[in-house]
């Protein structure tokens, strides 16, 4: 196999001194030894490297913009190394943009630096390889951007990239916005074999570049949220992640500042447009929902705020009219 590795720093790719763990570019070749078979040919990259709690919308484009300019055609497989705390971010960020790649790319990350034996790492990178092995010798029907990662106690876990979570911040563990595709058992590929999405649609091509920009604002719904404290000034869009059952507060008007009303006001006032997640279909809604029929709200179904915020990102930063058509049409 041809295997292309691209390391972007995170806990992953750290060492810890002194009781510090910060990163090291000598751990790309303690990684790339855990993949190193007989007949494998490998190469390696790095369009930077930093702990990834300090990503930014730069760092963002930075990474979509190396991606983008990958022949792939040349690889069987990409393994890319990243921190956990904004690895779903990065994940659905790439699996939106890269919906069009033929081969498997897979995100990994760690819970603790290479050297702690409470570390992940070798079974997420050794995961991320079996994977791509299974797909490369079965010419397996698994392209575009996954996550790999070893919950404590469970099996590695192949999550489709614009489906990941944010990792809990007790246990460390990652899961999927639906379900897991697949998994890794005694060495072997189990996977249910679900649709892949994104779908092979996407128009954004290898070659073109995106500057991302901090123009979409990311709010969460919470008890005592009020929108006077919330400024929308200078923003294309805002994303309201809602309560699970696809509810906000309504307040008792739009007068009400913890009202979704109000925020709605606010957005048609400023010009910006409202996105809300995850809005849901059913034989009933709540009363509190019946709220958002009259706003210009649009409902984002099925798909996480980790999914919707960086689809928002690409759809309201680059020339491409196909992610507002996967917007309007819920592909996640």
């Amino acid at each position: 196999m041809k295997l292309l590795f691209v390391f972007t720093g995170g806990t992953i790719g750290s060492v810890e001194k002194n009781g510090v763990a910060d990163v090291d570019s000598s751990t790309s070749e303690k990684i790339s030894q855990l993949c190193s078979h007989e007949g494998d040919t490998i190469e390696f990259a790095s369009p930077y490297n930093i702990l990834s709690e300090n990503a930014t919308e730069e760092t963002l484009s930075d990474i979509l913009n190396y991606m983008l300019s990958i022949d792939y055609d040349r690889f069987d497989g990409v393994i890319v190394t990243h921190g956990s705390d904004t690895a779903a971010f990065t994940a659905n960020l790439l699996a939106h943009a890269l919906a069009w790649v033929k081969i498997p790319i897979a995100v990994t990350a760690a819970n603790y630096v290479m050297t702690d034996p409470r570390s992940n790492a070798r079974d997420n990178i050794t995961a991320a390889y079996t994977f791509i092995k299974d797909v490369y010798e079965h010419n397996s029907y698994a392209c575009g951007v996954f996550f790999v990662w070893t919950n404590t106690g469970e099996n590695p876990k192949i999550h489709i990239g614009s489906r990941l979570l944010e990792a809990d911040g007790y246990h460390d563990s990652f899961d999927s916005f639906g379900r897991v595709y697949a998994e890794i058992k005694n060495g072997q590929l189990v996977a249910d074999r679900l649709p892949i999405y994104p779908d092979m649609r996407a128009k954004i091509q290898k070659g073109e570049s995106a500057a991302l920009k901090n123009n979409v604002l990311l709010l969460h719904s919470y008890v005592g949220l009020d929108y006077r404290d919330i400024n929308i000034k200078g923003k294309a869009a805002v994303l309201l992640k809602l309560y699970h059952s696809g509810t906000a507060c309504m307040g008792e008007s739009a007068a009400d500042s913890r009202s979704f009303l109000y925020l709605a006001v606010m957005c048609k006032k400023e010009g910006v447009d409202l996105y809300i997640t995850p809005a849901k279909k059913g034989s009933y809604i709540y009363r509190s929902a019946e709220g958002f029929e009259s706003t210009v709200a649009c409902p984002l179904f099925g798909m996480s705020e980790y999914s919707a915020y960086t689809l928002l990102l690409l759809a309201y930063n680059t020339n491409n009219d196909y992610f507002y058509y996967r917007l309007k049409n819920n592909l996640n």
